[in-house]
């Protein structure tokens, strides 16, 4: 679906939730014998309607799950403490899933050119390893909650950080995106408590204090192997 046909759906549902469901309601009234006040009997314009939808489910969506968001809590106080008090048990799960790989870097002496440096990285196997091993995958039976190898590999490329500039960056990016900084693995968990407990009543802070405890909850088995 292109973006135009995006736009269009949601005009498509927008009317035919808020215009043609009350009119279809409003007409099985009336053919009942039913009385139908004015204000009830009166529907929004298209462009109410997609308004409307934009207000209640749209922008509630948006900011619940857009990125900015992720990154605006990873910097707040409280989630910087949560995972200070828990940093070398998170350094401790990185460490176990990650491999040692060369990635391409710029020449610090000359300021051009590209050379490699060793440096411990996760990738998307080791990402999705660690999601099973600390029970973000699937439900549990302490809550009710369910999560799938396909949100795990949304929620890996979505933690990737990498804006650039020029064609040099352009090919360190593309390297980057195979892999994950131990960085974007913490914004990762964040993520991942976000959207495995996404339908509880709970606050985020509650969501990552539980997503970083799954994830500390993997230390014994790093230090058996």
């Amino acid at each position: 679906m292109r973006r135009h046909e995006f736009l269009v759906s949601l005009i498509k549902i927008a009317a035919y939730k808020y215009i043609m469901v009350p009119k279809q309601k409003l007409a099985s009234l009336k053919k009942k014998g039913h009385e139908v006040s004015i204000s009830k009997a009166s529907t929004p314009s298209a462009t109410e309607a997609l308004e409307m939808l934009c207000s209640e489910f749209i922008m509630p969506a948006i900011e619940k799950h857009s990125g900015s968001s992720i990154r605006t809590l990873l910097g707040s106080d409280e989630v910087l403490l949560i995972l200070h008090d828990n940093l070398d048990r998170l350094s401790s799960a990185f460490n176990h899933y990650t491999v040692n790989t060369a990635i391409d870097c710029i020449s610090t002496e000359s300021g051009k050119g590209i050379s490699p440096r060793q440096s411990r990285m996760m990738d998307l196997k080791g990402f999705s390893s660690f999601a099973n091993d600390a029970a973000f995958l699937g439900g549990s039976a302490e809550f009710q909650d369910e999560l799938n190898v396909k949100a795990v590999r949304q929620i890996f490329s979505a933690s990737q950080h990498d804006t650039t500039s020029n064609s040099d960056e352009m090919q360190l990016a593309e390297s980057h995106q195979q892999y994950m900084v131990f960085a974007e693995f913490l914004e990762a968990i964040l993520r991942l408590g976000v959207a495995k407990w996404t339908d509880e009543d709970k606050s985020a802070l509650v969501l990552i204090e539980r997503a970083v405890k799954l994830a500390c909850s993997i230390r014994s088995k790093t230090r058996e192997t």
